[in-house]
């Protein structure tokens, strides 16, 4: 009505009112907050070569399995990628090349030594060297200063003096074995045999063995009436595993078992007669520096021999015969030791004969044992 009145005088309202509608909430409508990112999914290939972290290496997924492809620096870069993908997968396929692959040469000696040589000359296998215990370290006569195996780090101010028991015999040594010096003399005196000298050229982290000896058939049984056999090895018998860590050092495990016929044991299964093993063994797992000359020593054998000394004939006559004969026992001690030189080689480089075979120190150092004691 009031509008109305604006335009007209006189206003004439013919409007009912009704019941009001109730009135409606008013409800504010604003945007929608965007949805949060979604981050794309990552595949099991791309975590594992996100852990490997290198970009010669490829991962692939074929039929539940890992699959690495590519190359890698070293063995040691190859047995970290491959413990990572062992994470990840039980059934890991490594197909990668090794771009610049260490090798080892594994110098050996296997020397058995009589027992009483080794005291004569004064050998003590693990001696106090200034109030500190040196393992492998050993006094040679009358003692004068430290000695350490193999240095490699020997310059002029160590160079070893060894004083024999003679005044008049003293020895200089420059690096080296001085250790392999004493066995090359008890050899050339027939004082030590040498059972074995191999020289081994193999992978880091590859295991290189030798065996010096035969087999013999040990009986297990019989199977639809027949002996059933089966042959093992006898003689020395060396395992190595040697790996290059990242610090140039080689971290050596070494099994050394010597084995020989007992026939003393032996077991008679009617066609023939199998005889027992006697056994030598030990295990070690050790680091050592490139060059340096290790000695395992403490495998001792030991001998009974009856020596019977008498006169032709009247020593064979009964009851009276035991006046001209004399009886005695002799037991005798050798010890068996091992020396390994392990050094570290590269791709392409030369190894000489001569530095496989004999250290050149060695040429000079030379000791008449007969005289050594007098």
């Amino acid at each position: 009505e009031a509008v109305a009145k604006l335009y007209a005088q006189k206003v004439v309202s013919v409007l009912q009112v009704v019941e009001a509608e109730p009135e409606l909430p008013v409800v504010s409508v604003l945007p929608e907050e965007p949805p949060a990112p979604v981050a794309p999914e990552i595949t099991l290939e791309e975590r594992v070569e996100a852990y490997i972290n290198s970009p010669t290496v490829n991962v692939r997924s074929v039929d539940g399995k890992l699959l690495l492809e590519g190359s890698v620096e070293s063995q040691n870069d190859l047995e970290r990628v491959q413990r990572i993908a062992e994470l990840f997968s039980n059934d890991v396929v490594a197909l990668l090349d090794v771009v610049n692959p260490v090798q080892v040469l594994l110098q050996v000696q296997v020397v058995e030594i009589n027992s009483g040589a080794l005291k004569n000359l004064g050998i003590t296998w693990g001696s106090i060297v200034d109030n500190a215990f040196s393992s492998g370290s050993f006094m040679f006569g009358e003692w004068t200063s430290p000695l350490r195996l193999g240095a490699k780090d020997a310059g002029p101010e160590d160079v070893w003096q060894l004083r024999l028991p003679t005044s008049n015999i003293v020895a200089e040594l420059w690096r080296l074995s001085p250790i392999r010096a004493v066995l090359d003399t008890l050899v050339s005196e027939d004082l030590a045999k040498v059972l074995a000298a191999p020289s081994l050229l193999t992978l880091s982290g590859q295991e290189a063995d030798f065996l010096v000896g035969g087999e013999i058939p040990v009986y297990l049984g019989q199977s639809d009436g027949k002996i059933v056999f089966e042959w093992r090895p006898y003689g020395i018998k060396l395992d190595m595993l040697p790996t290059v860590d990242t610090r140039g050092r080689v971290v050596l495990d070494i099994r050394p078992e010597v084995s020989s016929l007992d026939w003393n044991n032996a077991l008679d299964v009617g066609l023939a007669t199998v005889p027992a093993l006697k056994t030598r063994r030990a295990s070690t797992h050790l680091i050592v520096e490139d060059g340096v000359t290790i000695a395992i020593g403490g495998l001792i054998h030991t001998t009974e021999a009856k020596i019977v000394k008498r006169l032709p004939i009247l020593g064979d006559i009964p009851i009276i015969g035991g006046l001209f004969r004399s009886e005695k026992f002799e037991r005798g001690e050798s010890e068996l030791i091992i020396l390994i030189t392990p050094r570290i080689v590269q791709i392409g480089e030369t190894m000489f004969w001569d530095r496989i075979v004999r250290d050149d120190a060695l040429e000079a150092f030379e000791i008449d044992v007969k005289t050594l004691g007098k």
